[in-house]
């Protein structure tokens, strides 16, 4: 599946991810190549109701191990409270700083 626009990425994780049946929150990694085209998945980690606990080496050597040109984050708020926490702004800065790093050294 090719993913040009956030409409497309949410399809993706309602249809064929079902992110959104989930109980607790679930973090996903997609893998994207050049063209963006989506080559591969990969669920980083599996929480509570409130929270989910990952790491960016984990994701990062996904996405190595992938030969991928990018990657999409994303995990579900299964109590509808769709504001990100201050966990979530943490995770995606240590990702962002994690990407910098990556990105320097290769």
């Amino acid at each position: 599946m090719s993913v040009e626009c956030v409409e497309d990425i949410h399809k993706y994780l309602i249809d064929v991810c079902r992110l959104h049946r989930n109980a607790q929150e679930v973090f996903l990694v997609l893998a994207v190549n050049a063209k963006g085209f989506i080559i591969g998945s990969m669920t980083a980690g599996v929480g509570d109701l409130c929270s989910v606990p990952v790491h960016p080496r984990e994701i990062f050597k996904f996405a190595i191990a992938s030969n991928t040109g990018g990657i999409i984050c994303a995990h579900n708020h299964p109590s509808e409270i769709i504001t990100p926490s201050d966990l979530d702004i943490e995770v995606t800065r240590s990702l962002q700083m994690q990407e910098r790093f990556w990105a320097s050294h290769s």
